[in-house]
């Protein structure tokens, strides 16, 4: 687990220095869903369609994070 902390952590860095980094928002995201946060991570997966409503990256990962639920049935 300390791994994906660290990682966490340095992706929530490069938000920082480019908060329209969608791609870290993503990689956030994911890692909110290990962590069993999916609020955290839907509110990750927002953002990143703020910055770019047009990749399609966000919307495939968002989709996962979606499946995951229902099949965890997840709140």
């Amino acid at each position: 687990m300390g791994e994906v902390a660290g990682a966490k952590e340095d992706l929530l860095e490069s938000v920082k220095i480019i908060p329209s980094n969608t791609q870290s928002l993503v990689k956030i995201a994911s890692v909110h869903m290990e962590q069993g946060d999916p609020a955290k991570a839907f509110e990750c997966f927002e953002e990143a369609i703020k910055h770019n409503p047009n990749d399609p990256d966000i919307y495939y990962h968002r989709g996962q994070g979606l499946q995951s639920r229902f099949y965890l049935r997840v709140p």
